[in-house]
């Protein structure tokens, strides 16, 4: 899939390979709870399904991996709208002092703006 996805879809598809095996393994733990013993034999197929949910939580690459890379994303994410935000800030600062300035009608090359 990670061929057809764009590399921006990335984070998504690591979440959903994080999710969606934990989700069903939660399922097929509360179905197998329901069943009791019987959830566990190989009367139902719930024990098979839950040894292939379980194998493809491994297989798909461990969940910390998934985890690590979406949360590198994230701050990575949270760097770009900060740095904005900082620049954003400056700026404004910048103009409140130069209507300061322009008010005074003194020049102050102290602000760096």
């Amino acid at each position: 899939m990670m061929d057809t996805v764009e590399q921006s879809g990335a984070a998504e598809i690591a979440m959903i390979k994080v999710v969606a095996p934990n989700v069903a393994l939660q399922v097929l733990d509360r179905a197998i709870q329901t069943h009791g013993g019987a959830g566990v034999s190989q009367d139902t197929f719930l024990a098979a399904a839950w040894a292939s949910v379980r194998t493809l939580r491994i297989a798909d690459g461990p969940d910390e991996v998934h985890m690590e890379s979406i949360a590198k994303w994230e701050l990575a994410k949270g760097k770009k709208s900060a740095r904005g935000a900082g620049f954003a800030l400056i700026m404004k600062i910048c103009v409140v002092t130069r209507r300061k300035l322009d008010d005074t009608g003194e020049a102050d090359a102290s602000t760096g703006c």
